[in-house]
């Protein structure tokens, strides 16, 4: 998503038009991350929480207050639902 508001907002010229245009599709952009992490819960359940606490939404690099890493997703395969989307 930084590189999806990157090209949003550093323009070499801002216009009107552009002016307008940036923050309507900012707006857009983080209502998605929402709707789209709202899927993903429903997906992965427990574990996307997890991970939601260690990372961070928009920009990478930057852990939420208090985590240390994300050690303990080594190993997991987040691509195979959790079992409460599988008894859904």
């Amino acid at each position: 998503m930084t590189g999806v508001f990157i090209g949003i907002w550093f323009t070499p010229v801002m216009t009107t038009g552009h002016l307008l245009f940036a923050p309507g599709m900012s707006l857009y952009v983080v209502i998605g991350v929402a709707h789209e992490e709202r899927d993903l819960i429903a997906a992965f359940g427990e574990r996307y929480h997890d991970y939601i606490g260690r990372t961070s939404r928009i920009f990478p690099g930057r852990r939420a207050s208090g985590n240390t890493g994300d050690q303990s997703l080594q190993g997991k395969d987040l691509n195979r639902p959790s079992k409460q989307a599988a008894n859904a």
